[in-house]
């Protein structure tokens, strides 16, 4: 009796176990139990920012829908909460739910993580391209360069690299020197900053506000006396730096388009009063706004 019983326990343990199995295998399958894990998204760690885009299934049939899987990795050390916006190129026969949302990037991420945008289609035997609009508020990066004086006959100091955070933006400084105590007037010479969009993945820029930069604050640090002084040209307009040990210039709202050649040339004047070698620090920190656009899948409606 015992054993008949315990049989009839092994047999029903034993369908229990088939079916748990039958149920992890379609899960696996259809994508399902990746979302009741939660994604951890990619094999390998992306080295520098990224946003893509997959459709989970092909075709789909009319009435029903699917979801595409939206992809980051944000490395930089700043948590981002961009806005994305998915659009339909065809939204008569493919209609999005939920087209515009909030998406939270920790900073310093160490896997690439997702969302999902649901997709239906409402007719059959079309297809519709995609395209993801990112738009993000207030971003800051940070660069910083050099600029050395000494005087006629003595030896430079080792010039400081330049040094820029990661972002959006390449910011170009490169360091300088100026000689001075010359029989001429003081030199000047132009430090050429140069700001201009990083392409990550190959994404294009779109928007008339792509690139704009909300504030850009430079400051050079002239404790050592070696400039006398220094100014930028922007949209054939000349700005001075403020007077004193740090001298410090603030634009805001500056056009991206109007940096794309020759950048922001700064004009520094050495002062010839100077008596030996000095570096003065040049920082420049620059708060965004960016927006870019991606193309996404394409969406087959079956029949």
């Amino acid at each position: 009796m015992f054993n008949k019983k315990a049989a009839g326990t092994g047999v029903v343990l034993a369908l229990v176990l088939v079916v748990v199995l039958v149920v992890i295998i379609y899960l696996a399958a259809s994508g399902s139990l990746k979302n009741i894990l939660g994604s951890s998204n990619s094999t390998s760690t992306p080295t520098a920012f990224s946003t893509t885009a997959v459709l989970r299934t092909s075709p789909i049939l009319a009435g029903h829908s699917s979801n595409i899987i939206f992809t980051y990795f944000n490395p930089f050390g700043q948590a981002l909460n961009p806005n994305v916006t998915l659009r339909m190129g065809n939204p008569s026969f493919v209609q999005v739910e939920n087209s515009s949302k909030p998406v939270s990037m920790p900073a310093d991420m160490s896997a690439s993580a997702s969302g999902e945008f649901n997709v239906t289609c409402v007719g059959s035997n079309e297809e519709s391209t995609s395209t993801f609009s990112l738009s993000f508020q207030d971003f800051w990066q940070n660069a910083t360069t050099s600029i050395e004086t000494y005087p006629y006959g003595s030896t430079p100091l080792q010039i400081l690299p330049l040094n820029v955070s990661s972002g959006f933006l390449s910011i170009i400084a490169n360091p300088i020197t100026i000689e001075t105590q010359l029989t001429s007037s003081n030199a000047q010479e132009s430090l050429g900053l140069t700001l201009g969009p990083v392409v990550y993945s190959g994404e294009p820029f779109v928007g008339a506000s792509t690139g704009l930069i909300t504030k850009l604050v430079l400051t050079v640090n002239n404790a050592t006396g070696g400039i006398a002084a220094a100014s930028v040209t922007y949209n054939t307009k000349t700005y001075d730096f403020s007077n004193g040990s740090t001298l410090v210039l603030t634009l805001t709202d500056v056009n991206l388009a109007l940096l794309e050649t020759g950048g922001l040339p700064i004009e520094v004047t050495a002062s010839n009063a100077v008596s030996k070698p000095t570096q003065n620090l040049v920082g420049v920190d620059a708060y965004y706004n960016y927006e870019y656009s991606f193309s996404g899948p394409t969406i087959d409606c079956g029949q």
